[in-house]
């Protein structure tokens, strides 16, 4: 009973100062809303994503430098220059789990990928839950970690490679980052300096030019060029970070993530994979097999024919008259912009969106809706304890080259609102991975 008496002051305790961190950094939860606990996932999952996952990601590649359709106009310069550079992919797809595999409903690749550090502050205070139901043996795989491992792979190419004695890494951002982003740069400068033994530095695309050998800010040469401004962003705003990726390939400087892998839509990609099934004529059978392993049945929106589960259908038949069953999207489109779920549209509105669908030419795509399993979800109430709900979920792991680092969760908090957004979405919220 001793016992249990102070582990329960040690478990208030710690939420109570998870709580004021996370308030701290400008994230509320309602009492009762806040996740406590970890999801268990297999070790063997977690190595089996970090081994196939990057040959998707080369897959994708090997489909879409053939055909280039997705690339945005203002990205395909950049995206033509680099498609021959050897250079590793960064990305951290969305997936849902249906029967324990791992079905991925977009691939966000890209070096800027979102919630890095957040992630991994989440990660340290579920392993730091006394009344975690995670066992204490388990463990919590790190984002930074993936990032560590990537950047050292970097520097030992770098110092085979350069003749200079310090190797400077460069993190490109924009000018407009708020307080919080800036922040958190500074804070991942510090640590790569750290961790990685590279002089690391924030720098805006407004400061840099090309020199005679690498980008240069007039003050040091940069020999790594890491993005964490997405691409993804009006072309105003990314026009200066377009002309110093597109500088930086007549120089030694190394870009990270691929320029080329701009090819590729975020959404559009899983679509171009997926009728890979239906159009083979240039796949190996294991190329084929990764597909139906980790791909959903994701079409591109056009008037056509296509196989739906065995059977031969009108696309926009099909969609119009089952909408249920699919969700639309909207191609360069960012976190749930342009996202419409079938089953929580509608009928009016569906209609009406399919039949502009058609005479659009923007690309949209229809992908079969899924839905993971529910998950015992455990929850702090100041007043009734730890409760626990049961609660649909997402898994986005992140993947730096050959690399696995943390896994974003995202706990689908109202089943009636299932679009991905940011974890501090009304619908939405995060937490942890344990590992077994």
């Amino acid at each position: 009973m001793e016992v249990n008496n102070y582990m329960n002051l040690e478990f208030k305790n710690w939420s109570e100062r998870f709580k004021n961190e996370l308030t701290d950094l400008g994230i509320f939860f309602e009492d009762g809303r806040m996740p406590i606990s970890p999801i268990i996932l297999k070790k063997e999952k977690i190595y089996e994503w970090e081994k196939e996952l990057p040959k998707l990601l080369e897959l994708g590649r090997k489909v879409t430098f053939n055909n280039k359709s997705q690339v945005r106009p203002d990205h395909k310069e950049i995206a033509e220059l680099y498609k021959n550079e050897s250079i590793p992919g960064i990305m951290r797809p969305d997936g849902i789990l249906v029967d324990d595999q791992l079905k991925i409903i977009e691939m966000n690749i890209e070096s800027a990928v979102g919630g890095t550090w957040e992630v991994d502050f989440i990660q340290y205070w579920m392993q730091q839950n006394p009344l975690s139901q995670a066992p204490s043996h388990a463990e919590y795989p790190s984002v930074k970690d993936g990032i560590k491992r990537f950047l050292i792979e970097i520097k030992r190419e770098s110092q085979t490679n350069i003749k200079e004695e310090e190797i400077n890494i460069a993190l490109m951002g924009f000018n407009d980052f708020d307080q919080f982003y800036k922040d958190l740069t500074e804070e991942m400068v510090e640590w790569i300096e750290e961790a990685v033994g590279i002089r690391a530095f924030f720098v805006t695309p407004e400061n840099l030019r090309a020199a005679a050998d690498y980008i240069t800010d007039g003050i040091r040469n940069y020999h790594i060029l890491y993005r964490i401004g997405t691409l993804v962003h009006p072309q105003e705003k990314v026009k200066e970070m377009i002309r110093v990726i597109k500088e930086a390939w007549n120089t030694d400087t190394r870009v990270y993530s691929n320029p080329a892998d701009l090819f590729m839509d975020h959404k559009g990609i899983v679509a171009e994979l997926s009728e890979q099934i239906e159009n083979n004529g240039r796949l190996t059978s294991c190329e084929i097999d990764l597909i139906n392993k980790y791909i959903p049945w994701t079409r591109t929106i056009k008037k056509r024919d296509v196989i739906y589960k065995g059977k031969q259908y009108n696309l926009l038949d099909l969609i119009l008259s089952n909408k249920n069953q699919f969700v639309i999207k909207r191609s360069h489109s960012h976190v749930g912009e342009y996202v419409f779920i079938g089953a929580e549209t509608k009928d009016d509105r569906w209609e009406d969106l399919v039949h502009k669908i058609g005479m659009d030419s923007t690309q949209w795509i229809v992908q079969e809706n899924l839905e993971s399993p529910f998950y015992d979800f455990q929850y702090y109430h100041s007043t009734k304890g730890i409760i626990t709900e049961s609660k649909r979920f997402t898994l986005s792991p992140y993947i730096f080259g050959s690399h696995l680092g943390g896994v974003l969760v995202r706990i689908e908090d109202d089943s009636n609102k299932r679009v991905l957004a940011l974890p501090s979405n009304s619908c939405m919220s995060s937490t942890g991975v344990a590992i077994l």
